[in-house]
């Protein structure tokens, strides 16, 4: 979902709130309130003076614009660059060093989940990574905390100065977690049903929560037929559903798919799969009492190091 376009994120400027203190002052002259605003702006944060590009990941023009501003308002030497597809972004962060990368999970432009999952995987994460969320879900907050995410605002529930305090936080060095997304990651209902899960369901979940068939959804997993009727009857066992429906819904409100122009998609469809193949080999291979340095090495690499 698309947020409002009419200023959500707009704030007053570190200048504009400074000159309003300083105004107050009696009788001090222009010279003494700019060196006054200077002086407080550069003991507010260094970081913040220094030249950073940041990259936008936006489907909404006027939203991206928005959000622009208010990095602006905190560090006015910021180059800011809009995009609107995942594909785009990703040649940008392969091929240009970001200090700053802001995206939102639910851009119709591509999966954001996936994209951020690559970056890790091929070593070209960005220096600081902010995720704008509404309404975040237990399984987007748990994934944003295994990839090792700056920060995540919830844009729905929080305003304009928030998220600029948010801003200097990450610069800092300090995560900066809404609480809406850290009480979806503390969610003890939620991580008990996610945990029950097994790697292979919580694909099959992904996939079959888009209203697929198991014939289809039999087919994009690499199973038999059996197996996927076995695996969705599992699903509805654990999910406590009866139906098809109940299924969509239980994997929208878990977090696995998002609706986007094209209908009901996956979400970190390529995490889930990884996740799932390194499980199945891992388990092989502890079958066999074998393995070679190698494959550690190619194991660690599907997994980034964060999964356990």
């Amino acid at each position: 979902m698309k947020p409002p376009a009419s200023g959500l994120f707009v704030a007053p400027s570190v200048e504009e709130k400074y000159r309003s203190g300083f105004n107050a002052s009696v009788g001090a002259s222009s010279e003494q309130l700019d060196s006054r605003l200077h002086g407080k702006a550069a003991r507010a944060s260094p970081h913040l003076q220094q030249k950073q590009t940041v990259l936008v990941l936006w489907d909404d023009l006027q939203s991206a614009e928005a959000l622009c501003k208010n990095v602006l308002a905190v560090n006015s030497h910021a180059q800011c660059e809009i995009v609107a597809s995942v594909s785009r972004s990703e040649t940008i962060l392969t091929t240009t060093a970001i200090d700053l990368f802001i995206t939102s999970i639910d851009s119709s432009g591509g999966d954001a989940l996936d994209l951020l999952f690559r970056c890790n995987m091929l070593g070209r994460r960005p220096r600081r990574i902010l995720v704008l969320l509404k309404q975040p879900t237990a399984r987007v907050a748990i994934t944003l905390r295994e990839l090792a995410v700056d920060g995540v605002f919830d844009f729905a529930a929080e305003c304009g100065r928030a998220f600029e305090s948010c801003l200097r936080t990450i610069d800092s060095g300090r995560p900066s977690w809404s609480q809406a997304a850290n009480a979806r990651f503390c969610d003890a209902d939620s991580r008990m049903v996610l945990y029950q899960l097994t790697t292979g369901e919580q694909l099959a979940l992904a996939i079959m929560g888009g209203g697929c068939s198991d014939q289809d959804a039999a087919a994009r997993m690499g199973v038999t037929y059996h197996t996927a009727r076995k695996i969705r009857h599992r699903l509805h066992i654990k999910l406590d559903v009866h139906d098809r429906e109940g299924l969509i819904c239980a994997a929208a409100r878990l977090g696995y798919t998002r609706l986007t122009d094209k209908g009901i998609v996956p979400l970190g469809l390529a995490i889930l799969i990884g996740e799932h193949e390194s499980r199945r080999v891992m388990k092989r291979y502890r079958t066999k009492a074998v393995i070679r340095d190698a494959d550690v090495a190619g194991f660690r690499r599907i997994l980034i190091g964060t999964f356990p």
